[in-house]
């Protein structure tokens, strides 16, 4: 499984105004559901972005180890493969959807997947010719310059950010007349 959620005695709400417990994926399927809605209701620029909120449920999850190995992974392995990443979090998902939120440049650059782990994709639109992708720190300090050359009106992207610690990130994208900016999350 990617992840996993709660399935197991879960309280729901029955005809009449009662309560029981339910067991199954009947009960952890509702939760994972909620799960997108609430991250979706936190920032809904990442509405359709089914990738990215996969990454977020994934990454927020609380890592479980199984007790034993299986077909030879180590179990303090994560994704391992009886959890996954863990089991869902909402209030470290919801965390983390609410540090993408949206920029007013979102018509002309966008990023995916945001959050990452080493590579993710600009789409650029409206900024042709020579441009320069500057990355800040948090603290606005320049870190990086890459400079991309030709640029057509639309154009998608490849960055490798391997080299840069997990933390929240600014980029800066212009050219002599045009600047656009936002801000990607890099996680590990």
């Amino acid at each position: 499984p990617n992840v996993v959620a709660p399935g197991v005695g879960v309280r729901s709400s029955i005809p009449n105004g009662q309560y029981a417990s339910f067991s199954g994926t009947s009960m952890s399927g509702p939760h994972t559901v909620g799960l997108v809605a609430l991250i979706i209701s936190a920032n809904p620029e990442l509405a359709g972005q089914v990738e990215t909120i996969e990454n977020i449920i994934e990454l927020s999850a609380k890592p479980l180890n199984p007790e034993s190995e299986c077909a030879d992974l180590p179990n303090e392995t994560i994704p391992n493969y009886t959890y996954g990443y863990g089991r869902i979090n909402a209030f470290n998902a919801i965390n983390k959807a609410l540090l993408l939120s949206p920029d007013n440049h979102t018509q002309n650059v966008r990023l995916f997947p945001n959050p990452f782990i080493d590579n993710t994709t600009f789409e650029i639109k409206n900024l042709a010719g020579d441009v320069n992708l500057e990355i800040y720190n948090i603290s606005g300090q320049l870190l990086h310059v890459i400079k991309l050359l030709n640029l057509s009106d639309y154009e998608l992207k490849t960055i490798k950010f391997s080299h840069l610690s997990q933390g929240l990130y600014i980029y800066k994208i212009k050219n002599s007349d045009t600047e656009f900016k936002g801000k990607f999350l890099k996680l590990y």
